[in-house]
């Protein structure tokens, strides 16, 4: 067996509201990426959010402005470079992620031994991309920092820097200048756009998630359901799934808190139990449909 050093996670949690989902948050990610880091960003209006979690908060977190999340990227960078936190790749989650099956740090090592830079849905965007339509329109701004023509974009949710990125994004010679045009733009999703360009002009190597543990399943809408998850896992496909519906009964949500407390054979018996219940609404359905035409 090959032997080799674990690389660490650094993992930064955006969270804003609902404690006990805060906290439901941090054990998942404990279970399934046990050698990763967590710290959290409150980006809400509770000061009192994140205290006696046993997890390190981000001391300067403010209130966010919907559409522009950058700063909570920059804090959180100059903050664990303050503290000198060991890790090898920071990671930004949402609060309405939560992971399904372990893995992720592995499939994470083996990802990015050749980049330094990782998004879901990395590319040149089409016209039609609401962020970078928004983007066009504050074009100007940006033409110092990086190349506008073209220029890349991404899916927030689960962006990959390496340490060494990280590093040169905080001795970037534009940096003061860089955060000042992020406090003023109106750019719509601006953290989209602007990490991965950066890492492009500072040239370092990109690449996108692999579709199938990517955009399908980090993905806008639509939420998650039991049965998609269900399918996933009797698949072996995917690790962390976005997004999950904020609300403490959510079926998608129970099902996999459920899978976290029991063990590989309870979980295998779990899986089945809502396969064989799937296939039995099916029939039952259909035996309504005939019935009912006969």
């Amino acid at each position: 067996m090959k032997e080799y050093t674990k690389k660490k996670i650094c993992f930064a949690l955006l969270v804003h509201e609902n404690r006990e989902l805060v906290e439901q948050l941090i054990a998942n990610i404990n279970y399934y990426c046990p050698n990763s880091h967590i710290v959290l960003y409150n980006g809400g209006n509770k000061p009192n959010l994140c205290e006696e979690l046993g997890v390190q908060v981000c001391p300067t977190s403010k209130k966010l402005k919907y559409g522009n999340l950058s700063s909570y990227f920059f804090e959180t960078m100059e903050w664990l470079d303050e503290i000198n936190l060991n890790y090898d790749y920071f990671i930004n989650l949402d609060s309405d992620v939560l992971f399904f099956r372990k893995g992720y740090e592995e499939f994470i090592e083996e990802q990015m031994k050749d980049a330094d830079y990782m998004g879901v849905k990395l590319r040149i965007p089409d016209k039609n991309w609401t962020c970078g339509k928004s983007f066009k329109k504050d074009i100007q701004r940006w033409e110092p920092f990086f190349c506008t023509k073209p220029f890349w974009g991404v899916f927030n949710v689960g962006q990959v820097m390496s340490k060494e990125l990280v590093k040169a994004l905080l001795e970037y010679e534009k940096l003061i200048s860089l955060k000042n045009a992020l406090e003023e733009t109106d750019v719509f999703g601006i953290e989209e756009i602007i990490f991965t360009n950066l890492a492009n002009e500072l040239g370092f190597k990109m690449k996108s998630y692999p579709d199938d543990c990517g955009e399908k399943l980090i993905r806008y809408r639509p939420h998650f359901k039991v049965k998609e998850l269900s399918k996933c896992l009797s698949k072996k496909v995917g690790w962390l799934a976005h997004p999950i519906h904020r609300t403490k009964w959510d079926p998608a949500r129970e099902f996999i808190y459920e899978l976290q407390s029991r063990n590989i054979n309870d979980q295998k018996s779990l899986i089945d139990k809502n396969n064989k219940n799937k296939r039995q609404s099916y029939s039952f359905k259909n035996y309504k449909s005939k019935k009912g035409n006969a």
